[in-house]
């Protein structure tokens, strides 16, 4: 009986594989091969964390024009559930994302990860509350616009990263700020 397999198993077989029962190897794709290694992945993570530290130097901020904020939300559990994990160290305290990109060399077996950091000049973790954001990107914007000035916020992101949950909130907050605003 041939099952086709579900969307996230895409199996992908060379002509000469699908010919051959014996010694032949099954394909997956990068997202099933994460999935099915995360423990692996987790660990190196976490190790990576353990070792890892605070980046060095001074904590980044910085003060003047065009400002970009990063905000990472937490997983779904739909997401967990599906066996993803999270890949992402925030350093609140240094602006800085460190992206755990979880890999296979060609021959997809043998996995590594890849740690790639991103400085900003404010940076929040899943637990950051809508006050906590608004406090540091909003606020502003709402007293320079209350001064006769032009300001801007505007979100970016990916389906499902949470930008209509956070500006809704902005939003919420920067007007009863205006409201409540003398004169």
């Amino acid at each position: 009986e041939h099952r086709r397999p579900a969307r996230d198993d895409c199996m992908l077989l060379s002509r000469r594989q699908a010919s051959s029962t014996s010694g032949s190897r099954q394909m997956y794709d990068k997202r099933t091969l994460r999935r099915r290694n995360r423990e692996s992945f987790r660990s190196a993570i976490q190790d990576w964390r353990a070792q890892a530290g605070s980046p060095g130097g001074k904590p980044r901020r910085s003060h003047g024009g065009c400002q970009v904020y990063v905000r990472c939300r937490p997983a779904f559990e739909k997401e967990l559930q599906q066996g993803e994990f999270e890949a992402l160290t925030v350093h609140e305290e240094w602006g800085e994302v460190v992206l755990h990109s979880c890999l296979f060399h060609a021959d997809l077996v043998r996995m590594y990860v890849h740690h790639i950091g991103f400085c900003f000049p404010q940076v929040f973790d899943a637990h950051a509350s809508n006050e906590a954001v608004y406090h540091e990107c909003g606020a502003p914007l709402v007293a320079h616009a209350l001064s006769g000035q032009l300001g801007t916020l505007f979100m970016f992101g990916q389906t499902g990263s949470g930008k209509t949950y956070t500006m809704y909130a902005m939003m919420e907050l920067a007007a009863r700020a205006i409201f409540a605003a003398p004169g």
